[in-house]
């Protein structure tokens, strides 16, 4: 877990919740004499004999029954923790606070890997009162979402499934006409090639329009 400070100084914390396959795979000696092969898990990938298999024969020379001869981690947790993380906006820095926090939708995901997301806001504002992501918002006549990012992107925003703007820039700023659910993507140009990098959760604008 790495705290940080958000322009207005209120604490933030991200962490990382990285969903991907197992890549760890390992090979041993069996009292055969045979190699298993297996990933982390203990799932039996292949059973060879080294008789029949030079490359194999040369790793189990001098190994015993029992012996690990391969113990390989494709996908290392520290690598996957720099691609993609869950930023989370917190008041303090406890657990309580991270699990409500989840709860009521206070985070975005960003792929750390591309850009630091640092400094990101995504924030509703009516007259002087003002929501974090995740709320529920009433709907009022000059109800903004308002967007900002460290680096220069196109910002799309989804309302309801459907995109409403795209607008290439550091910050957007969007006047609400109608209720609906309002969430914002920002994606970085690599390579030539548009990239998502930053994912919010949305604000549920409610009442009628």
């Amino acid at each position: 877990m790495i705290v940080s400070l958000c322009p207005d100084s209120t604490p933030s914390v991200w962490v990382c919740q990285v969903y991907h396959s197992d890549q760890v795979y390992r090979a041993k000696v069996l009292e055969d004499g045979n190699v298993l092969f297996e990933d982390i898990l203990g799932t039996q990938i292949a059973k060879l004999d080294p008789k029949r298999f030079p490359p194999v024969k040369l790793l189990t020379a001098g190994r015993k029954p029992g012996d690990l001869i391969l113990d390989v981690d494709l996908d290392p947790y520290v690598r996957s923790f720099r691609h993609v993380s869950t930023h989370i906006l917190l008041q303090e820095v406890n657990e309580e606070e991270v699990r409500h926090a989840l709860s009521v939708g206070r985070a975005y995901v960003a792929f750390d890997w591309l850009a630091d997301p640092t400094g990101f806001v995504y924030r509703a504002e009516h007259d002087s009162n003002h929501w974090p992501m995740g709320s529920e918002v009433p709907f009022a006549e000059g109800l903004r979402l308002r967007a900002e990012a460290p680096l220069e992107g196109r910002f799309k925003l989804i309302r309801d499934g459907e995109m409403v703007l795209s607008e290439t820039g550091s910050a957007v700023d969007f006047l609400v006409e109608r209720p609906g659910v309002y969430r914002v993507e920002v994606w970085l140009k690599l390579a030539g090639e548009d990239r998502p990098w930053i994912l919010t959760n949305p604000f549920y604008v409610r009442g009628e329009g």
